[in-house]
């Protein structure tokens, strides 16, 4: 089972919590709390999937929840999904 890096998971999972949380109170926008707390059930899913699992199931959880979330930052809100890009390469970097 390979290691991945808590200080680096936690530290682009809370960017990305403020990203989407500082854009949920500077839109109009209110179905941007399916997001958010899509994000927060993944981030729950990954420590868990980190603790309990291998590698694979992690990023195929990760690419799956994540996608979803970038699949609903439609519009003009389209412009967060650069996050989750960033954070596919630090899965994909880890491996």
């Amino acid at each position: 089972m390979l290691r991945i890096n808590f200080a680096c998971f936690l530290y682009f999972e809370a960017f990305i919590s403020f990203e989407l949380i500082w854009t949920s109170l500077h839109t109009k926008n209110s179905l941007l709390w399916i997001p958010i707390m899509l994000h927060y059930v993944g981030i729950i899913l990954k420590l868990a999937l980190i603790k309990y699992s291998d590698y694979k199931v992690l990023w195929i959880t990760g690419v799956g929840n994540d996608g979803v979330i970038m699949g609903l930052l439609n519009g003009g809100n389209q412009d967060l999904t650069y996050l989750y890009a960033y954070q596919f390469e630090i899965y994909r970097c880890s491996y």
